[in-house]
């Protein structure tokens, strides 16, 4: 008797490689957003991760071909290739992203970020929520509560309840509920930093896809951002500063940065575009009084803020102007 499909997978990829529906699905082919499966019937695809664009796009299965075509290796050489799409892409994003660290997978690229927010506060203690999935290497796969590491958890990895529609921390839905979970997260941080591990970051998704998309009102992460920010972690908020500036009277541009230190915390600055003179102090009181403790520490008066083609803020060239 042959083996089946399944039978054979679990030989060759192990019986550990999961697969989903309690009747796995044999997918053949796809195009746009249509999956077809090896008995030709359709499917509407809402969950795998290239619908942004579809399935089988032209314009990127003509990119592959390309690439694959002329050049296939790592990034230790000097090539524009690469290059241009880093550029391409942060073009999209808002300061301060204007450098791109590319990774193979999402494991890698939550990995790196542990390896950063330790490198850059001097501290291991890490935060994630009870039900979520970040990865599977050996750092990242410590912040899994449903998928248990060999070995247990290190000391150095706290949890916090994952956010919840139907039965919210504290009972009340809606800010009450992200004031509670924000708590929570004040909690783990004093529990890291008496076990001596200190604190250096809160991992989660802000979409909390794998706690189930719980449906949560604008600005609910805006409570546990403050508790980060105040143990340690600096989050500049660089339009909201921006448009505040913009809000002022006779200023004609606005533009907002983290400047890091290595001996002293990270300023935010902001370069303003104005006819005339300002008065800086008067303009950071006002800034306090909206901004309270997302305001700028210092506001520098340039002649223009440096923009690309794409309108986006050239953040070393801002660096350079603010000093």
């Amino acid at each position: 008797m042959s083996e089946t499909l399944i039978q054979r997978r679990a030989r060759l990829l192990g019986p550990n490689m999961s697969t989903f529906y309690d009747e796995p699905v044999h997918l053949v082919r796809g195009q746009g957003v249509h999956l077809w499966d090896a008995d030709g019937r359709q499917y509407l695809d809402c969950y795998n991760n290239v619908p942004h664009v579809g399935h089988c796009h032209p314009r990127v299965v003509s990119a592959i071909c390309e690439q694959a075509g002329t050049l296939n290796t790592h990034t230790r050489y000097l090539h524009e290739g690469i290059l241009d799409y880093v550029e391409a892409l942060t073009a999209t994003f808002d300061v301060p992203f204007d450098t791109a660290l590319l990774c193979c997978t999402g494991s890698e690229a939550n990995d790196v970020a542990l390896r950063m927010a330790q490198a850059l506060t001097g501290k291991t203690g890490v935060i994630a929520t009870d039900h979520t999935y970040h990865g599977n290497t050996t750092a990242v796969h410590q912040l899994s509560r449903t998928n248990a590491p060999p070995g247990g958890y290190w000391d150095s990895v706290r949890f916090v309840p994952a956010p919840d529609s139907y039965r919210p921390l504290g009972g009340v839905a809606g800010m009450p509920h992200a004031h509670a979970f924000a708590a929570e997260v004040q909690a783990q941080i004093d529990a890291l930093e008496a076990a001596g591990h200190g604190f250096s970051t809160l991992m989660l998704c802000p979409f909390f896809a794998n706690e189930g998309f719980p449906d949560l009102p604008h600005g609910w992460l805006d409570p546990v951002q403050e508790v980060v920010r105040n143990a340690g972690g600096v989050k500049v908020s660089p339009d909201l500063i921006s448009g505040t500036l913009m809000s002022f009277a006779g200023i004609r541009d606005a533009a907002a940065l983290g400047i890091d230190y290595p001996d002293r915390p990270t300023e935010i600055c902001a370069a303003v575009v104005t006819p005339q003179p300002i008065d800086a102090p008067a303009l950071l009181e006002a800034c306090r009084r909206i901004l309270l403790g997302r305001a700028p520490h210092r506001i520098v008066r340039v002649e223009q803020i440096p923009r690309n083609q794409m309108g986006k803020v050239m953040l070393r060239e801002l660096r350079q102007l603010v000093g």
